[in-house]
């Protein structure tokens, strides 16, 4: 049991650092620059996304405790940040102001779905993001 767990905890490692090194740490930190105004390159990108999931699933199929609301705040805006390369939403990509108030928006469905609160969740996102 010992040795496949620390494989498991190596392989989220693993994962982490070839896939996507941004996918590393607990993301509201980070999401909260990007709020700011801040541009991380590649932080809210595809590979990131599988990064994440997997380096996320290795590390508590290994056992080790982790915070989910961090990681549930980046997926989430990892997500929303993608669908608006889809068709039909290039005036919300083109406009920044309302590029961040979907990523506020995506923090707070994160947290929410992480206490399984909304009302909690979208305070607990505005407390999380307010500088």
């Amino acid at each position: 049991f010992a040795v496949f767990s620390i494989f498991l905890a190596i392989s989220a490692v693993y994962t982490t650092r070839s896939v996507g090194p941004l996918a590393a740490g607990s993301g509201i930190p980070q999401m909260k620059s990007i709020l700011a105004g801040f541009s991380i390159p590649g932080y809210l990108s595809i590979r990131t996304l599988i990064a994440k999931i997997f380096g996320l699933v290795f590390a508590l199929a290994s056992g080790v405790v982790i915070g989910t609301e961090g990681p549930f705040v980046h997926l989430s805006c990892i997500i929303a940040s993608q669908m608006l390369h889809l068709p039909g939403f290039n005036e919300v990509r083109e406009s920044p102001t309302l590029t961040r108030q979907i990523l506020a928006a995506a923090c707070a469905v994160g947290v929410s779905s992480c206490f399984g609160s909304p009302i909690g969740g979208v305070l607990f996102s505005i407390e999380v993001t307010s500088s």
